[in-house]
């Protein structure tokens, strides 16, 4: 009646990016199409990449196949973010009760699945561009005893407090079948707060930049979906039908950021 499974894992991932490019003009002829035989050529080469470490743990237990429940966690590290901010907790749970199992159904004859459900948990986003919490130096020549020397500038802001931008996700379903799952009924509510969010902010001018990624901000999404679908088979003829609706609230909680504005158009609420 009681069955348990678990596991526990690492993971890691590294991706590189190598660039080598060429250019060229004035050829001496539309037949040799190569850069060799341009007059005026330039080259150039990059390279970039990014890496991603996790420990990750899950654990499922059941019993009597009608009473469910899920446990996982995830700490996860991105090279994309500050020195002491790379790593991120991850956790999330869910249950899940099967009432068309129980015994008091069992003469509810035309009902063949009713199950209730819930789940929660929190998941990290790290999709901004690699090494958004570092500085660049970029090439800047200038004069230097009437000769034109080569220097560096710093070319980008700093941000060594760039962290995981994080979503929190609440929901709650019921699943229903009747008739031997010739109809069946879904309906589930969902509430998700996301923080931390990594947005581009505009800087003061007189700091040398312009923008700069940072977290900022806070909002909220919540709401209703319902589906109900059909399927019957009439000799050879198969008939599939479903229908859908949703209902969904999003809200701005806090932007935290140096105007703490939202901007529609050309009018500004605080």
């Amino acid at each position: 009646a009681h069955h348990l499974d678990a596991l526990a894992g690492f993971t890691a991932q590294k991706e590189t990016t190598k660039r080598l490019y060429g250019t060229g003009n004035t050829y001496p002829d539309d037949l040799t199409p190569f850069l060799g035989s341009a007059t005026l050529k330039s080259s150039n080469s990059d390279q970039y990449g990014w890496t991603m470490a996790a420990f990750l743990g899950r654990v499922n237990y059941s019993y009597k196949d009608r009473y469910l429940f899920s446990g996982t966690f995830r700490r996860e590290a991105s090279s994309r973010f500050g020195i002491n901010h790379k790593w991120g907790n991850f956790p999330a749970l869910s249950a899940g009760w099967r009432i068309s199992e129980e015994s008091f159904m069992k003469d509810v004859a035309w009902l063949s699945n009713l199950k209730l459900r819930g789940s929660w948990g929190i998941t990290g986003n790290s999709d901004i561009p690699n090494y958004e919490s570092l500085s660049f130096m970029n090439t800047s020549n200038y004069i230097l005893g009437g000769s034109l020397a080569s220097g560096k500038v710093v070319g980008s802001f700093a941000n060594s407090k760039l962290a995981w931008e994080k979503s929190s996700q609440l929901d709650i379903g019921l699943d229903a079948g009747a008739f031997q799952d010739k109809v069946s009924f879904t309906a589930e509510y969902y509430r998700r707060i996301t923080t931390d969010m990594l947005l581009g902010i505009p800087l003061p001018a007189i700091s040398g930049f312009t923008s700069s990624f940072s977290n900022i901000g806070k909002v909220e999404n919540d709401g209703l979906e319902f589906q109900l679908g059909y399927r019957d088979q009439f000799g050879a003829v198969h008939v599939h039908g479903s229908f859908n609706i949703s209902f969904n609230h999003y809200k701005v909680l806090a932007i935290n950021g140096p105007n703490d504005e939202i901007w529609n158009g050309t009018l500004a609420n605080a």
